[in-house]
């Protein structure tokens, strides 16, 4: 169970539809650490 979880965090590069899912969460995490970064210089 713990393996196929971490594969599905982490997937392959030619697991393109559980790629995308990655990219978007990781997308997300960037986005709320510009905020985070942009309001503590402001």
């Amino acid at each position: 169970m713990e393996e196929s979880s971490k594969n599905r965090i982490n997937p392959a590069p030619e697991e393109g539809i559980g790629a995308l899912p990655a990219r978007l969460l990781l997308l997300r995490d960037l986005r709320d650490i510009f905020f985070q970064f942009y309001i503590s210089i402001f």
